[in-house]
């Protein structure tokens, strides 16, 4: 009983404990959680029959407020949602905004699809600082008219009425043959509107010309047409109360307004849902964790069952106690003292006989074990006798048993046991069965071979023969008679395969590097003008690692033809190798290390120089690109590369003289130019004048400063992305300007 009431005490002690925690955790965050004090402390009180039936009694009390809890949690799940669809409103508001837009624009979208130029009324009117005080008013009378479509060429209109009409829920679309061209009405509120769009300016002025500005609603009564800072508005016989707009849109500052005072509204209802949520999971963490230590549940040891009677039994230990101190004398004592060793005695030898009972089992399974191997070997010995003499009797005559009986004590006498012997033989004997199933398969793969190559002569062959004799004879009868035929066959070959080398490699190659050459001469000739401070001149050398066919090239090239005595002895080896691996090439396509001998670029390496003007083409002030291009500046390295592409494309468009005027001459680069100086631009600006060449280039606004003054027409265009949630563009629009060039350069060289 005293270990069951330590381990009820602390059970208690744990208990106690976790309700301290928990309802500290409570008071901390302002939770309501009413728990009997008396209760608790009787956790702590000495009798521990009191404190298990203050445990169980704190059980109701955990449920009561746990399920309060989960009540006030369900009430707050409503406000969390409202607080979340709130949220997704002003953001997908806010993503209307971001794009331009205050509401979603499906007219619009589908005419800049077609390529239709169109806009948003509100998009394009602003309104004056002077009708500040009437802006809510303006935007209440127009209402969803600053939604609506305004095309920018009224002959689109037949097409965007068109989508309009198959559309389901399109904006407004503005007629623009149906407005008047009437001017406001001075002090109107037409004059507070400003817009730069011809046909918005015209429904502005039809929809609040007329309208004029008032303060208050009394001087209503002294116009017919008036609308006051209030949102009262009079229109001949009707006077209407309207309700002014708090959110404005109008414009880029009214639009800015709105997404400011959206995205606070946002950062608002963010900053409160996240304290909500925080709250919520805050309040259930509490719960679980009061779940987890135990206090939803009673559940004391086991072994405090009969605590209960823990104060009945105490005394009846010690009236137990005194009963044993009243019989105990010295001669029961020594009875005692010695029957307790014989049972000790007893014990000990017991688990003494238990332990020789092992080893006997394991000495009668070894036993046995033996006496079954004993006749397994004596079986052996006799099965091996008689297989010994069945061997005997297939060695051939002659071996005398004398011999037989000293190989076997040689036998004998080596220090390997018999069945390492055996197992060394059967290892040799399967080495040589896979050697010889090898030397099989390849004397059949062998004579697959010749069948295939030459199977009109090995027709009647068999190729699974054991033997080798009918090939043995055919290799003697070809050594002997034939051997002079195949000599001349393989000379007819060759000669046919040097004729084929000539005819499809070697004439083609010389014709491809004839045309390279020629195309050399023509950039030379096209480049030799002074450009800027330089002349520029393009190199053309033979590449030395292709020296063998450079030789092979040059001594075919007259009437010396490949395999002719002609050639040069001392070359003939190297030019022979040259040969063989130009026709591994030809019968090698796919191979990328041959395949290269036949693309004649690969022939030469080219190098452009810049020689300053003045100098010859051999002068040491020469500077070479091929050498030095890595050590040069952005714009110097740039600057040949654009020179080269001028005069290729000049080189394409140049018909001759005759036809000089039917020319087109149109270059078009991205980029162009983007690291050169002023200096080298205009270089490259001249060259391209003098080679009659029409340049179309595209470049960022950036660089229009430096180009400004060389262009004779400038168009910008400028793309607009809106992009969804994850960044995935969902529309672009591709808005063209034409600038003039005077506009250009006195924005740019002001």
């Amino acid at each position: 009983l005293g270990k069951k009431a330590k381990s009820a005490r602390e059970y208690l002690g744990s208990l106690a404990l976790a309700w301290d925690n928990w309802l500290v955790e409570a008071d901390n965050n302002n939770w309501p959680a009413n728990v009997d004090a008396g209760r608790l402390a009787a956790l702590r009180e000495p009798d521990i029959v009191v404190g298990l039936a203050a445990a169980s009694a704190l059980v109701e009390d955990f449920n009561q407020i746990f399920n309060a809890t989960l009540e006030r949690q369900r009430s707050q799940a409503s406000i969390i949602q409202g607080l979340e669809e709130k949220k997704s409103r002003l953001e997908a508001h806010l993503k209307l905004l971001k794009a331009d837009r205050t509401a979603s624009t499906p007219l619009l979208d589908k005419l800049r699809s077609l390529g239709i130029r169109a806009q948003t009324l509100g998009r394009v009117v602003e309104v004056l600082p002077a009708g500040e005080e009437w802006w809510g008013t303006i935007e209440a009378i127009l209402h969803q008219d600053s939604n609506a479509v305004v095309v920018d060429d009224p002959k689109d209109f037949a097409i965007a009425l068109k989508q309009w009409i198959e559309m389901p829920k399109p904006e407004p679309l503005i007629d623009p043959h149906s407005l008047g061209a009437e001017p406001p009405t001075p002090t109107s509120l037409a004059t507070f509107c400003e817009t730069s769009h011809h046909l918005a300016r015209r429904f502005v002025d039809w929809r609040l010309g007329h309208l004029v500005a008032v303060k208050d609603r009394g001087e209503l009564a002294a116009t017919p047409h008036g609308a006051a800072r209030d949102g009262a508005v009079r229109e001949g016989p009707i006077a209407r109360q309207l309700t002014p707009v708090k959110e404005l849109s109008l414009g880029e500052k009214g639009l800015r307004r709105l997404r400011e005072a959206k995205q606070k509204e946002f950062n608002e209802t963010a900053t409160e849902l996240t304290k909500a949520n925080r709250e919520r999971d805050a309040v259930n963490l509490w719960l679980t964790s009061g779940k987890k230590e135990g206090l939803s549940r009673n559940n004391p040891p086991a072994s405090s069952d009969g605590i209960q009677r823990l104060n009945e039994l105490r005394p009846r230990v010690a009236a137990l106690s005194d009963s044993m101190k009243v019989v105990e004398t010295p001669d029961r004592v020594a009875r005692l003292t010695k029957l307790r060793q014989l049972e000790s005695t007893i014990t000990a030898s017991d688990q003494e006989i238990g332990g020789l009972k092992d080893p006997l089992s394991a000495f009668a399974t070894e036993e046995q074990g033996a006496l079954e191997a004993l006749q397994s070997a004596n079986r052996d010995v006799e099965t091996s006798g008689i297989l010994l003499q069945q061997l005997r009797t297939k060695l051939p005559s002659g071996i005398l048993e004398e011999e037989l009986s000293c190989r076997l004590m040689e036998g004998l006498a080596v220090s390997d046991s018999w069945r390492t012997r055996h197992d060394q033989a059967e290892d040799r004997e399967g080495e040589w069965e896979q050697k010889s199933a090898g030397a099989k398969s390849r004397r059949l793969k062998a004579r697959n071979d010749l069948r295939g190559a030459y199977g009109a002569e090995y027709e009647d062959f068999d190729v699974e023969d054991e033997t080798n004799a009918r090939y043995d004879r055919r290799l003697h009868e070809i050594r002997q008679n034939e051997v002079d035929k195949f000599q001349g066959q393989a000379k007819e070959r060759r000669a046919d395969w040097e004729k084929r080398l000539q005819e499809d490699v070697l004439d083609r190659l010389r014709q491809r590097l004839k045309e390279a050459k020629d195309t050399i001469n023509d950039f030379r000739t096209i480049l030799n003008r002074p450009i800027g401070n330089y002349r520029y001149v393009l190199r053309q050398i033979r590449d030395g690692t292709h020296s063998a066919l450079w030789k092979l090239l040059d001594h075919t090239e007259d009437a010396q033809q490949p395999g002719d005595a002609l050639f040069d002895h001392a070359l003939h080896d190297e030019i022979e190798k040259a040969k063989s691996e130009l026709m591994a090439a030809v019968e090698n396509p796919d191979e990328k290390r041959t395949a290269a001998l036949l693309d004649y670029r690969n022939y030469h390496y080219y190098d452009l120089e810049m020689v300053p003007v003045g100098y010859d083409d051999e002068s040491e002030g020469n500077i070479s690109l091929q050498a030095r291009g890595r050590s040069l500046s952005g714009g110097e390295g740039q600057a040949p590369f654009f020179i080269a592409m001028l005069a290729a494309f000049y080189r394409v468009y140049d018909r001759g003289k005759g036809q000089k005027s039917t020319n087109l001459g149109l270059v078009v680069m991205d980029e162009a130019f983007s690291k050169l100086s002023a200096g080298h631009i205009s270089d490259c600006l001249d060259l391209a004048r003098n080679f009659g060449l029409q340049l179309i280039l595209a470049f960022p606004m950036d660089r229009l400063g430096t180009m400004v003054q060389h262009a004779d027409s400038i168009v910008q265009c400028r793309v607009k992305r809106t992009l969804d949630a994850r960044g995935a563009p969902i529309e672009i629009v591709n808005d063209v300007v034409r600038w003039s060039r005077e506009k250009a350069v006195e924005v740019f060289l002001q």
